[in-house]
């Protein structure tokens, strides 16, 4: 997530229990290792604005909702892709 405006929720990609931005339908017969690059290509469309995270957590926070007791998937519009100034993956110190 990032600090920055709010696209609004008409927008956003919503999903429940599966990838808001989906892989191609091939990536079902890959093996596993050969996924992972798929869905790195899909990363920027999952970095989304933190007020739209907090906008869908807000309109789902009902214990009867449909999201409720569910994973939600959360993207950027179609052909959107969003940045970080700084990325974060790799090994954490431990000390």
């Amino acid at each position: 997530m990032v600090e920055q405006a709010a696209l609004g929720l008409e927008r956003l990609r919503v999903s429940i229990d599966s990838l808001p931005a989906p892989l191609p339908a091939f990536a079902s017969a890959l093996p596993k290792l050969l996924v992972v690059p798929l869905f790195a290509l899909r990363i920027p469309n999952l970095i989304v604005p933190y007020a739209d995270a907090a906008a869908v957590i807000l309109a789902h926070v009902q214990r009867q909702d449909t999201a409720s007791r569910h994973r939600v998937g959360l993207a950027l519009p179609a052909g959107m892709k969003g940045s970080k100034s700084q990325w974060a993956a790799g090994a954490r110190a431990v000390d």
